[in-house]
């Protein structure tokens, strides 16, 4: 719960020093942004300094790709505002499937218990 608490802070003052370059930057924060939960989600034992460095690694090796696979993927959850916003409850997770196969190619899971 504090390492959630603490990635939560990080994330909050990359995206006011990205709002702070005129904006422009929480464009390039985005990419790295979208990929702490996948790190958060399947690296428990990470700190959060670490999903960070980790999210910036593979968030800058396929920066571009990364990037429209994230905003393709936001689009489609947005189809359920379409159906009268009920539909939002079966298309908001759609935004999260790029970020789970990219994380699975690049780092690959392991399951432990």
């Amino acid at each position: 719960m504090i390492k959630a608490l603490v990635l939560s802070l990080l994330m909050f003052g990359l995206s006011l020093l990205g709002l702070l370059a005129c904006g422009l930057g929480i464009i390039y924060l985005v990419v790295p942004m979208s990929l702490f939960p996948a790190f958060f989600a399947f690296d428990r034992e990470l700190t959060a300094m670490e999903i960070v460095k980790s999210g910036f690694a593979l968030g800058n090796k396929n920066w571009l790709i990364i990037f429209a696979l994230v905003i393709v993927g936001g689009l489609i959850a947005q189809l359920g505002v379409i159906l009268c916003l009920v539909g939002v409850f079966f298309t908001a997770m759609f935004s999260k499937i790029p970020i789970y196969y990219i994380y699975k190619d690049a780092i690959g899971l392991s399951m432990d218990a």
